[in-house]
């Protein structure tokens, strides 16, 4: 049993067996609270780097939980990791994005553990299963609140169900759930950012003059420090009006669809109302601003 007298022992054993590969990131804590035990884990942490492991470090907490609770200021920790969960306690997300985003020093950010999809709410089948617009929530409000990206998760698959009823509530087979929608759908979001400079990106919801929403129906925007770009995620079809201040020189308006990876013309203005009641994206751009020209340049595809 690992504890704080031989974490540091252990800790150097793994890294000098493993501390030269490159396909490996190490996670501590593995969905456990770290309240109590922060030496041992900072010990372990400690140990890995006298062994000579020099990947990335993070903790992974248990769900409404992040790993800056403890380890803000942990020299070893290289990002962060936060457990958004699989319930929809959606004020718990955006407080657990929000606060790590604001902790100092500043590190990146993921959600390890978002909401999977086909997972029963709070592992209670009787409320209903996670749908493809959930997990669409979860990833684009974290990116949008600043992640650095976004873990994406299906409950037959990390289990490897193969069809019957499995843990925790599962249904149907891994192989089958490789095909639903919701995986396939997280290339658009990594398509979309990556056409952008998203490392100017930061969290900034006073761009919106209107009433932002709250739950599943939260409004949220991001932009580019440089005013390159704007983008505004409205979750459930609400629209939404901007400061023209804060979209000046944004002379180019598209609705990116999360579904799909298309866009669609959209008027440029104080007020804007989205295509449907379903999610979408809105970008603005300017005249020279990278990223996609038109619609179909991120068109729709499977995951590779």
């Amino acid at each position: 049993m690992v504890d704080e007298g031989n974490a540091r022992g252990y800790g150097r054993f793994l890294g000098e067996r493993y501390g030269d590969r490159d396909n490996v990131t190490w996670t501590l804590g593995g969905d456990h609270p770290a309240g109590g035990e922060e030496r041992l884990w900072g010990n372990l942490a400690e140990g890995l780097r006298e062994g000579g492991a020099t990947q990335l470090t993070t903790y992974h907490p248990q769900g409404d939980q992040t790993s800056a609770q403890w380890f803000a200021g942990a020299d070893w920790l290289d990002f962060h990791m936060i457990q958004g969960g699989h319930c929809l306690r959606y004020g718990v997300r955006q407080r657990l994005i929000e606060t790590t985003y604001d902790a100092r020093p500043a590190k990146p950010f993921i959600d390890g553990e978002p909401i999977y999809e086909e997972h029963p709410y709070c592992w209670e089948s009787d409320r209903g299963f996670s749908t493809a617009q959930d997990v669409r929530r979860d990833a684009w409000w974290a990116v949008l609140g600043g992640a650095a990206g976004h873990t994406y998760g299906a409950h037959s698959v990390w289990q490897f169900n193969d069809g019957g009823r499995g843990a925790l509530g599962a249904r149907g087979s891994w192989t089958d759930a490789l095909r639903l929608p919701a995986g396939g759908q997280m290339v658009h979001l990594r398509e979309l950012m990556e056409s952008l400079p998203f490392q100017l990106g930061v969290p900034d919801q006073s761009v919106i003059t209107s009433e932002t929403g709250s739950g599943k129906d939260r409004i949220v925007a991001n932009r580019a420090s440089d005013g390159s770009y704007l983008l505004v995620y409205t979750p459930s079809g609400g629209g939404f009006a901007l400061d023209p201040a804060a979209t000046s020189g944004l002379t180019t308006a598209r609705w990116f669809d999360p579904r799909t990876g298309a866009f669609r013309d959209a008027t440029p203005g104080e007020r804007f109302e989205p295509p449907s009641d379903e999610d979408w994206v809105l970008l603005l751009t300017g005249p020279d601003a990278p990223g996609p020209d038109g619609p179909g340049d991120a068109a729709a595809g499977p995951v590779s």
